[in-house]
């Protein structure tokens, strides 16, 4: 026989980083930012907004540091993502202009990829910058955000088009 000894305790938990670093990797990030000729406005507006035109992100001003830093990464996905070479090959709904009453099901499952896409960019950009996140909150927003976007894709009715 064989004593085990079992665990549920992990290991190297994860840290819930303090106000202040996610303080200073918002302004981390909005430096990088302004460095490709980006503006950041915190806002009382209730959605994040990026304008490919005016080069303008607006960040809801009410939500606590760490997620304006996270929804903050994710807007910046979205213009990395932008830039790539194969981008309209890749996400020809994204060049749609911004409708809520896109019809085809095919665009709005690209759509939802390439919300998924920035989602990702957003993690490998916090690791690049050395930017500290709270893993477990941006899987959380994350997961929300994806969430209603596949909501919005099935266009179910008992959802409707509140999520975007």
């Amino acid at each position: 026989m064989y004593n085990v000894k079992l665990s549920c305790e992990k290991k190297n938990p994860r840290k819930v980083r303090s106000k202040n670093q996610n303080y200073f990797g918002f302004k981390k990030v909005k430096k990088y930012l302004s460095k490709m000729g980006w503006n950041v406005i915190l806002s009382t507006f209730p959605e994040n907004v990026l304008d490919f035109d005016d080069k303008i992100i607006k960040i809801n001003n009410r939500c606590r540091h760490s997620t304006k830093l996270i929804c903050l990464l994710h807007e910046i996905g979205h213009i990395l993502l932008a830039r790539k070479k194969y981008y309209n090959y890749l996400y020809p709904a994204g060049c749609i202009e911004y409708n809520k009453s896109i019809r085809r099901k095919c665009d709005r499952i690209n759509i939802l990829q390439e919300e998924s896409a920035a989602w990702d960019i957003a993690l490998l950009l916090a690791k690049s910058l050395k930017i500290k996140i709270d893993l477990d909150k941006f899987s959380k927003i994350r997961s929300s955000s994806l969430l209603s976007y596949a909501r919005w894709a099935d266009k179910n009715p008992k959802y409707g088009n509140s999520y975007l």
